[in-house]
């Protein structure tokens, strides 16, 4: 009996002795312990965290206290065991399992699952676990990484992790999978290595991430974003709109802070990483290349923003000889800003005041002696287009001029049945140095007496309706009703004043009344290129007068013409000529060649004799030729042309419109003797209307050149549109007979063209009227009689009827 005590003691002796020495992360030598022996206690709840050598000083220091807890426990285990064998002689099959788990004594922790029976068994055996083992041990699924038991469970994990297996095997498996990886470090812990296993292997968000993702969604903070002049252009976008976009969509608040310049970003951590790489990404995107303006001089500094806006690219003087630096997102905007720079540099060179004459009528009774040259009295009113100003203009404010002395009278605007307008010849023409002169002189005085090259020339005159405009100059940009000249004054004082200030004026192109309401017809769609020649800055105004002297402006120009066909006709019959059927159409609005290209026209109109632009189809040369394969092409038409132009601005500030003169002497430049650039560019155009005709989505239409030679001389892109002309004879009664003269009314034959700059993206529309006969008195009165017409037709508000007695009554 004696020796059966001492056995159990020796046994429970040895089993508390292996709690004493077994850290919290026990190994499998102590759970195959727990596994053979089941009815022994053990106090887990207990810290363990301690080392063998403790455990004994412990016991050698207190022997008795030691045999007693030995000898209680002796007891209480031979009676367990006792009982234990007892019942599990009674019971057998299903409830053997039943009782063992109820046997099982709770101080001891939570019964072993098989996985880890199966881990005890190879360390009792000592083999080796394997990946196998391993994944035995992973859950079947993974908790979401949001819930609030994702944290319990992967410490659970950990746990487990690091009481099945010795912390070399953990870092074995490590190796196992990706022997080069930083997890496989031999100086890292053991809790790292299950750690790495759990996140590397099993693909487990890390806590530690999951717990910065909550404070990034959580905390607000604020960043900088040190950005350049050119890379905070371009990630405002148009107005700010990309940036506005960028801060709703991130739900930041941005703000700009200079010195050094930055973006100054508040709102949460997540937004901001997320903001930190679009930013970045944009940044990298960024191309930029330089570029010499063919005039070799700069951009005038209020040119430079409005030139960035149009092209979406960044634009900046580098040198004073006309280089210039452009960032943008994309190569696109690159050459659109070329283009713009090139043209706005043009027109400032070619921009002479000279250029502008003023018609003042006579007085309405020619007996009454005038008291002084200009009786009336006339000031700048602010002026308000319909459509968007032209984009060379400064937009801080437009003006025009106009009479004010009988703005409340009967008699407002000039009363063309007594003074006999311009036709008439009774009134004076006078430049800005308040000089007579002949408008028919000033306005061919700068025409070549040849023709410009080998071939038939013609010479045409032209008038088009609108107004000129006088701008303000504003350093920032902005709008203002206040004229730079105030009150009112005698016309020979506002002239005077834009000689001596040089007052810069610009017309602007617009429709006369009588046509604002009317249908189009005889419609047709043109695509077409206008080349300006350019020379030296040494010579650009070698040829030109002082500005005291009258002179018109003068430019060699190249034009070429692409008439367009509408789908539907191109696909069921040959290219029509110009003695085509003529259809009505009710939009005069502009379109993109693209627009143009897929909409659908039930004709080609015929052209109207309007200049060399529009010369029969006889001579212009013949699309017959062709091969069989552009048959059903779009392109029905090429024209090409050079010639000198001069121009003149007529201001006529007693009537509601201004007009400018335009004279022309061209020759036709043959088929094949384009220059060739052109030739390659209609190659390119041909295939893109084809593509276009085949309502392929992904034609991309091609790009003109930018500057070309022909002739000697150099020409640079002045406009790139879609145009729209249709031709339009208005009956009007002739203003010119006095009250009872009962006559024929006036049939006046007009050439009306909306215009979409391709390049720019502005839209304008434009009328004019071609002189039949120049060469003759007749003829050129008939030719000013017409412009007397249109120029001097005014507006009627809506709900005023016009009654035979001429009297207006208000609805």
């Amino acid at each position: 009996m004696s020796g059966r005590i001492l056995q159990q003691v020796r046994l429970t002796h040895s089993v508390r002795f292996a709690a004493f020495a077994v850290p919290r992360r026990r190994c499998y030598s102590s759970l195959a312990l727990k596994t053979h022996t089941p009815d022994v206690e053990q106090n887990v709840s207990e810290p363990v965290a301690g080392s063998s050598y403790e455990s004994l000083t412990e016991a050698r220091r207190y022997p008795n206290n030691l045999d007693t807890r030995l000898g209680a426990d002796a007891a209480e285990s031979s009676e367990r065991l006792d009982g234990g064998s007892k019942k599990s002689r009674q019971k057998g099959g299903k409830n053997s399992e039943e009782t063992s788990e109820a046997s099982w004594p709770n101080r001891l922790g939570p019964k072993p699952s098989k996985v880890e029976e199966h881990l005890a068994s190879l360390s009792m055996a000592g083999m080796e676990p394997t990946l196998c083992d391993l994944e035995n041990c992973r859950p079947e699924t993974t908790p979401t990484p949001d819930s609030p038991e994702y944290a319990t469970r992967y410490n659970a994990l950990v746990d487990l992790l690091c009481r099945s297996f010795s912390r070399k095997q953990l870092r074995g498996f490590l190796e196992e999978r990706d022997p080069t990886n930083s997890f496989c470090s031999s100086k890292r812990r053991k809790v790292q290595y299950a750690e790495s296993i759990i996140e590397f292997m099993w693909d487990w968000p890390s806590l530690k991430d999951i717990e910065r993702e909550k404070r990034d969604r959580t905390e607000v903070s604020v960043q900088s974003f040190p950005v350049t002049a050119s890379e905070l252009f371009l990630l405002l976008g148009k107005d700010g709109a990309d940036l506005l976009d960028m801060s709703f969509k991130y739900n930041v608040h941005i703000a700009l802070a200079p010195g050094p310049l930055s973006l100054r970003v508040e709102g949460l951590r997540d937004s901001l990483k997320t903001l930190a790489e679009e930013i970045h990404h944009i940044k990298q995107t960024i191309v930029q290349d330089t570029f010499q303006l063919p005039t070799r001089q700069p951009v005038r500094s209020d040119m430079i923003q409005r030139i960035s806006r149009l092209a979406g690219a960044y634009l900046e003087n580098i040198s004073s000889e006309g280089t210039i630096r452009m960032y943008s997102r994309n190569a696109r905007n690159l050459e659109i800003a070329k283009w713009l720079a090139s043209r706005a540099g043009y027109e400032f060179n070619q921009d002479m005041p000279y250029s502008r004459l003023a018609y003042i009528p006579t007085s309405k009774v020619e007996s009454e002696p005038p008291v002084m040259l200009f009786p009336s009295t006339y000031s700048l009113y602010p002026f308000l287009s319909p459509r968007p100003l032209p984009w060379t203009m400064n937009t801080s404010g437009a003006f025009r001029v106009r009479r004010v002395s009988e703005r409340l009278g009967g008699g407002y605007g000039e009363d063309i049945q007594a003074t006999g307008g311009l036709a008439g010849e009774k009134g004076r023409i006078f430049t800005m140095a308040q000089d007579a002169v002949g408008l028919r002189d000033m306005l061919f005085s700068n025409l070549p007496g040849g023709p410009l090259s080998l071939g038939p020339s013609s010479r045409v005159v032209k008038a088009s309706m609108g107004h000129v405009l006088i701008t303000t100059t504003s350093p920032g940009q902005h709008a203002s009703l206040v004229p730079p000249l105030q009150g009112n004054r005698a016309f020979s004082d506002i002239l005077k004043w834009m000689a001596d200030d040089d007052i810069r004026s610009s017309f602007v192109p617009s429709l006369p009344t009588v046509i604002v309401d009317t249908i189009p017809s005889h419609q047709q769609t043109i695509h077409r290129l206008l080349y300006h020649a350019i020379s030296s800055p040494d010579s650009n105004h070698s040829t030109c007068r002082t500005r005291d002297q009258a002179a018109s402006r003068v430019d060699r120009i190249l034009c070429y013409e692409i008439t367009l066909a509408s789908p539907r006709l191109a696909a069921s019959e040959p290219a029509p000529d110009s003695a085509a059927s003529e259809t009505p159409s009710s939009s005069l609005d502009g379109t993109t060649t693209s627009e143009a290209l897929s909409e659908t026209q039930e004709a080609v109109a015929r052209e109207t004799p309007t200049g060399p632009a529009e010369e029969t189809a006889s001579e212009a040369p013949s699309e017959s030729t062709e091969t069989a394969a552009h048959e059903l092409s779009l392109i029905t038409r090429l024209r090409c042309w050079a010639g000198v132009q001069t121009e003149v601005d007529l201001m006529m500030p007693d009537r509601p419109m201004d007009m400018k003169l335009t004279a022309l002497e061209s020759t036709t430049i043959e088929s094949g003797q384009e220059p060739l650039e052109l030739r390659d560019y209609v190659k390119s155009f041909r295939a893109f209307t084809d593509l276009c005709n085949s309502l392929e989505e992904d034609a991309a239409q091609p790009d003109p050149p930018l500057r070309l030679d022909h002739g000697g001389q150099t020409f640079i892109l002045h406009t790139s549109a879609s145009v729209r002309r249709s031709v339009e004879d208005v009956r009007m009664p002739d203003k010119r007979l006095q009250p009872g003269n009962a006559a024929e009314p006036l049939t006046i034959r007009i050439v009306s063209e909306s215009i979409s700059d391709l390049e720019s993206n502005q839209k304008s529309t434009q009328c004019e009227i071609t002189c039949d006969n120049h060469t003759s008195e007749e003829g050129w009165k008939r030719f000013l009689g017409d412009c007397d017409m249109l120029t001097s037709s005014t507006y009627r508000p809506i709900g005023v009827v016009v009654l035979e007695q001429d009297q207006d009554v208000a609805l």
